[in-house]
Order: C-alpha cells, then sequence, then structure tokens
C-alpha cells in the first residue's frame, strides 16, 4: 500500500529558489569572507562557502575573474 501524499497548500508551499529569495540582504560580506577564505584555505574552500550561500556557477566564476591575483 502507497504511503497518503498530503496535499499542499499553496500558502505553505516552498518558495522556488531565486536569488532574491536564497541570498542574504547584502551579499559583500559573503564576497569579503569568501576572499579571506580563499587566501588562507584555497579556492575550493572558497567555493564550496561560496556555494552554500545560494551563488550559481557563472557568479563564482565571474567572483573569481574579478578577483584573480597574478602570483
Amino acid at each position: 500500500m502507497k504511503p497518503a501524499v498530503p496535499a499542499i497548500n499553496a500558502a505553505s508551499a516552498p518558495l522556488s529558489s531565486t536569488p532574491a529569495n536564497t541570498r542574504p540582504v547584502s551579499i559583500k560580506p559573503v564576497l569579503a569572507m569568501a576572499t579571506a577564505i580563499r587566501a588562507e584555505y584555497g579556492s575550493c574552500v572558497a567555493i564550496e562557502y561560496l556555494q552554500a550561500h545560494g551563488m550559481s556557477q557563472a557568479e563564482i566564476q565571474t567572483f573569481f575573474a574579478a578577483t584573480d591575483v597574478a602570483h
């Protein structure tokens, strides 16, 4: 026997995932922290941090291109 599927009330349905509702009000502190994380722990950890804060792959690539420093 299949388990019952609860009816979804439109008022309680989850919102779609958009940058407007998945990010903090200001992204600047997130970018500043990502820069510090990148300097201390490397790009992989910074990428995970940015993904955890809802940034898309394209936004992350733009961030890295804008903050790339010559070594």
